[in-house]
């Protein structure tokens, strides 16, 4: 059975994450002091997917959402998502990714990340900026053994026909052909560099 309250309170944040330009918005359980049970201020997160556990990450983007948390709560979390169409990564379990390598396999160049950095702490930002960072570096060195001029990765004008999306009528647009087929070649070499 569906869940339309929480698709609904997810699809208004979708729609706030587009108007703000927020490719990924991630939701920690968490208060301005790092605790893990949190009042109902704060409670963020189980707003926008119904887990009530004391420990998850939610992460949020345009085509979906995944909850990470721990052993404790697999049972719990499966119930609790189900409908909401909010997928449960289960932390420490074979094959699945962690957040961080979530956002590393998914983010492309350009994306922005958003968070309440009142409730994310300092580390785990720095953390973060420095494997997304790690992303962009490792794409401009492919590009560059490749004989590709970086200047592809940097927005040459604006295009009147797409209006800077990039995309017109479900196809790339002419103007971001050349960012498509570098992120195309990167993750083409990130597959063959995981399997080698």
């Amino acid at each position: 059975m569906e869940n339309e309250t929480i698709r609904q309170r997810l699809s208004a944040l979708r729609a706030v994450m587009e108007k703000e330009k927020i490719d990924y918005y991630m939701i920690p359980t968490a208060d301005f002091h790092n605790s893990e049970y949190v009042g109902a201020y704060f409670r963020v997160r189980e707003y926008f997917c119904g887990f009530t556990g004391s420990n998850g990450t939610l992460l949020v983007w345009q085509e979906g959402a995944g909850l990470w948390t721990d052993g404790r709560y697999f049972i719990q979390a499966e119930n609790e998502l189900a409908g909401t169409g909010v997928t449960l990564f289960r932390m420490a379990e074979e094959g699945i990714p962690t957040l961080h390598e979530f956002l590393t396999e998914n983010m492309k160049e350009g994306q922005t990340l958003g968070f309440d950095g009142r409730v994310v702490p300092a580390a785990e930002g720095v953390l973060l900026e420095k494997k997304l960072a790690e992303i962009e570096d490792e794409l401009k060195k492919i590009l560059t053994d490749k004989g590709v001029d970086l200047k592809i990765l940097t927005k040459q004008s604006d295009c009147d026909i797409c209006n800077d999306t990039g995309v017109i009528d479900g196809q790339i647009c002419a103007c971001a052909r050349p960012m498509a087929n570098a992120i195309k070649l990167y993750c083409a070499a990130k597959r063959l560099t995981k399997r080698g």
